[in-house]
């Protein structure tokens, strides 16, 4: 497995884990690849990740850095699986990415799209408070809110 992370105070604790869960269950990381905060070129990140042998690689950028990432990914012909957190595959990544978003895949705690009642009802709300389909951001400041 290859990982591609934000070196940064967002990236680190998620790079932390994923290292200790990748040697919990065995994997072997072929290559660590630290980018910079607010990059915009990740063409020669691309390139490392193409010259190594991975089964996949770990994505764990910024949405805007994901789009970019995703983008020269495609651009340059990456074909292994691309795996993240909600800032590789959200509705922002997909709107800055276009197609190159197309075959990434990750995990979402919760979607607007979700077939839920409570969720349709926030999302109707929300979009017309604010005219926009929320994100996960959105949702999390919700849920919070609602927890306290």
């Amino acid at each position: 497995v290859a990982v591609v992370w934000a070196n940064t105070e967002f990236g680190k604790g998620a790079h932390t884990a994923f290292m200790d869960e990748a040697k919990n269950y065995g994997f072997e990381i072929v290559a660590d690849l630290p980018t910079e905060q607010a990059q915009t070129d990740f063409s020669a990140d691309v390139v490392k990740l193409k010259g190594i042998e991975a089964d996949a690689a770990f994505v764990y950028l910024t949405e805007e850095e994901s789009a970019r990432f995703l983008r020269e990914a495609r651009k340059q012909g990456v074909t292994l699986p691309l795996v993240g957190e909600t800032t590789l595959i959200g509705h922002k990544v997909i709107e800055l990415a276009g197609d190159a978003a197309n075959g990434a895949m990750g995990h979402v705690g919760l979607t607007p799209d979700a077939n839920i009642p409570a969720m349709t009802d926030m999302v109707e709300r929300f979009k017309q408070k604010y005219n926009y389909t929320p994100d996960h951001n959105a949702i999390k400041g919700y849920t919070a809110a609602h927890a306290i």
